[in-house]
């Protein structure tokens, strides 16, 4: 069950290390605090309300992984430079934000991408 957990905890990592690199702490901060304690919340109830042991734990950790990077995703693309409409798991987004912030990048902006 632990390996459900493997590939958000990864990609989570990876868009948090990423905000911090664009200077926006406060969403990756909060949201690790938030599901952090979501998942003391989720070990309780799984492990001592319903008796499920290393499984509860591991379940509780895979749903909390999900969770911060769903959250994650979308302070990315906002941070990004691209709307609220843009799908983060594409390149758009980061074809966009290449653009529109660093001059040596010669991908453009398309309208569609940044509505």
């Amino acid at each position: 069950m632990l390996a459900l957990t493997i590939l958000p905890a990864s990609a989570a990592g990876l868009v948090a290390h990423t905000l911090h690199a664009l200077g926006e702490f406060r969403a990756a901060v909060r949201t690790s605090i938030a599901v952090l304690g979501l998942n003391v919340l989720l070990d309780f109830a799984l492990v001592r309300g319903m008796g499920m042991d290393a499984g509860g734990l591991a379940l509780s950790t895979a749903i909390c992984a999900w969770l911060n990077l769903l959250r994650l995703l979308p302070a990315l693309s906002r941070r990004a430079g691209c709307g609220r409409s843009s799908v983060v798991l594409g390149a758009e987004p980061f074809r966009c934000s290449c653009a529109s912030r660093w001059p040596g990048c010669s991908t453009p902006c398309s309208a569609s991408s940044c509505a």
